[in-house]
């Protein structure tokens, strides 16, 4: 079975109250791209557009399922307050 995967990548940082730098990444997606009527699967978009475009073929784009699963990255969870004095 064929996956696309996007893996995270660092989208910008944010600062927590005390100045640290924490960064923010993007969610870990897979994609695979399957041929519902004769079961193949895709490597890519670019494959899977191109059988469709392809008139000797039956496919079409009724045939063509997307399973996506989204990882999200761990979340920053701790509460900071300031130090006094």
């Amino acid at each position: 079975m064929h996956k696309i995967v996007d893996e995270p990548v660092i989208l910008r940082y944010e600062y927590d109250i005390e100045g640290n730098k924490i960064p923010v990444y993007s969610c870990k997606v897979e994609t695979t791209i399957t041929n519902t009527r004769t079961g193949e699967t895709y490597d890519s978009e670019e494959l899977c557009a191109a059988d469709v475009a392809d008139p000797s073929t039956a496919t079409t784009d009724s045939d063509i399922r997307r399973d996506v699963v989204v990882t999200a990255p761990k979340l920053f969870t701790g509460a900071v307050t300031p130090k006094k004095g």
